[in-house]
């Protein structure tokens, strides 16, 4: 425990953090193989649980710690997860000493080529060149991965919303593949959602609710004598909700009911429809006068070509 004290507990990032939580699970039945864990996690406040190498029991185990982690992030004040220090002091781009850094970029939308069974190449259009953008060099909120800041856009397409520049936090000028998944994820979502609409209508079943993915735009600029990227969209306001996760995780509230089972059984279609080569998941955004705004979708898959880059997650069997 001393070392663990020293090496860990006692590092800037975790003393600074506003949640810092250890959850554990142990095999075997005799406790002095795992008591070491369960003190970890009652230090930290976390969760212990047993379980054996069953498969069932295995998943019980870890979709119990996802739903306490993202019941404890849904309990945030801001319904984001808790924002780390150590990340939240990035700038956008650690050269520029302004509050505001300008970028001449080309504005590129991502879509897919004709699909044949799921599978797809990447198409992309350039829809404006030398557009002008400013992003704020203080982010204003992170997730696991990346970091958030203000953006405005001069192009005609999107001068008149409120933007968001979405950089990696270990990479402030990454590479196009870097990026890239996050537009290929949601150009994926919209062409999925437009095919579940369809079907619902062709079996005549009307739902009381409309959603939409919010476009996920490439950005390109010149950086250091190369190129680089980040990824822009059109800021969400009003309360964020999660309604299921890449861990297991499906929003159960009572309030959200009807919202939350039109959009397990999107998530259930693209697995269906895909023929259990991909599903689409990570749904969450705002929620407006019955309408929903949905971002940052993650679709699961077979192969690594649509894997969950935040989570590193791949099935092969549900």
């Amino acid at each position: 425990m001393k070392h663990f004290d020293k090496q860990v507990l006692q590092k800037m990032c975790v003393q600074t953090a506003q949640s810092f939580e250890l959850h554990a699970v142990a095999f075997g039945s005799q406790s002095d193989h795992w008591h070491h864990l369960r003190s970890l996690a009652e230090v930290t406040h976390g969760t212990f649980q047993i379980s054996s190498l069953d498969q069932l029991q295995l998943g019980q185990a870890f979709t119990s710690i996802a739903d306490t982690i993202t019941s404890t992030i849904d309990q945030n004040s801001s319904g984001q997860a808790p924002l780390k220090f150590a990340a939240m002091v990035k700038p956008f781009d650690p050269l520029c000493n302004d509050a505001k850094c300008l970028r001449q970029c080309n504005l590129i939308k991502h879509s897919h080529q004709k699909k044949r069974r799921w599978k797809y190449e990447d198409e992309e259009k350039v829809l404006r060149r030398n557009i002008h953008v400013t992003v704020n060099n203080r982010p204003f909120n992170c997730g696991g991965m990346r970091l958030v800041f203000d953006m405005t856009d001069s192009s005609d397409l999107n001068k008149k919303h409120e933007m968001v520049a979405k950089r990696l936090i270990q990479k402030a000028h990454a590479e196009k593949e870097d990026m890239l998944h996050f537009c290929r994820c949601t150009s994926l979502a919209v062409a999925l959602r437009r095919s579940f609409l369809d079907a619902l209508e062709r079996n005549h079943e009307k739902i009381n609710m409309k959603f939409w993915f919010v476009p996920c735009y490439l950005y390109e600029y010149e950086s250091g004598g190369g190129t680089a990227y980040f990824v822009g969209e059109q800021k969400l306001q009003g309360h964020f909700v999660k309604f299921n996760g890449n861990n297991g995780y499906v929003n159960s509230k009572e309030q959200l009911q009807t919202e939350s089972e039109i959009l397990q059984a999107l998530s259930h279609y693209s697995f269906v429809k895909s023929k259990g080569s991909i599903m689409l998941v990570d749904l969450q955004g705002v929620v407006d006068k019955g309408t929903i705004l949905l971002t940052d979708p993650q679709v699961l898959s077979k192969t690594r070509r649509h894997a969950a880059f935040e989570a590193g997650i791949v099935f092969s069997t549900l």
